[in-house]
């Protein structure tokens, strides 16, 4: 399983919806129970899953799927799934 796939993982389980609705196009505004003590909890997780820091600032800022799976891939410096590189320089 790759980041993505992990992410779209801890979105289903902590939002309780279809994985299948964790795709690019989700959003607070497209997923009921992402709520404020949701969105917390998500960034617990994926802290603890790729064992990443995500800044107190940088948290608040991470409102989709795009957004965050981004930041989890500069924080973890891996590559994105469409192959590409990101690298903490970039922002």
């Amino acid at each position: 399983m790759n980041i993505d796939e992990k992410i779209r993982s801890l979105m289903a389980e902590i939002f309780m919806t279809e994985l299948e609705l964790c795709n690019s196009e989700i959003t607070p505004k497209t997923v009921a129970q992402w709520d404020s003590l949701s969105h917390i909890k998500l960034m617990l997780a994926l802290e603890r899953e790729f064992a990443i820091r995500i800044p107190d600032e940088q948290i608040v800022m991470l409102a989709s799927f795009r957004e965050i799976t981004d930041a989890v891939h500069k924080l973890a410096g891996e590559e994105r799934a469409d192959g590409t590189r990101q690298t903490i320089a970039e922002g």
